[in-house]
């Protein structure tokens, strides 16, 4: 982030924090928020960053394309956030991502 880039989309992350903080606020809100606030580990650190909500679902979904196609699933309340040129897809359902045709 700090490089700048825009028009992106981040792979889905597992964060309920931030999933529930978009919920309360609703689509189209701007929200401050602390990403991967519940990890602990020498390889992630905390993120404190300004977004807005995109788009909020259910979580479940069945796969049109790729070696997902066909299969269901459900990733937990998801939220689309927007920082800043930056999309960024949050799960509340820690899912592994087998291709990235499955978003």
């Amino acid at each position: 982030m700090a490089a700048g880039i825009q028009n992106f989309v981040f792979s889905v992350f597992y964060d309920v924090t931030a999933v529930e903080l978009a919920c309360e606020a609703g689509v189209n809100s701007e929200i401050a928020i602390t990403l991967i606030s519940q990890e602990r580990n020498e390889y992630l650190k905390e993120l404190n960053v300004k977004a807005r909500v995109v788009l909020l679902h259910s979580g479940g979904f069945k796969g049109c394309n790729g070696m997902f196609a066909g299969s269901k699933a459900d990733t937990g309340k998801t939220a689309v956030l927007n920082l800043d040129g930056k999309t960024k897809i949050c799960i509340s359902k820690r899912r592994q991502c087998r291709s990235s045709y499955s978003y």
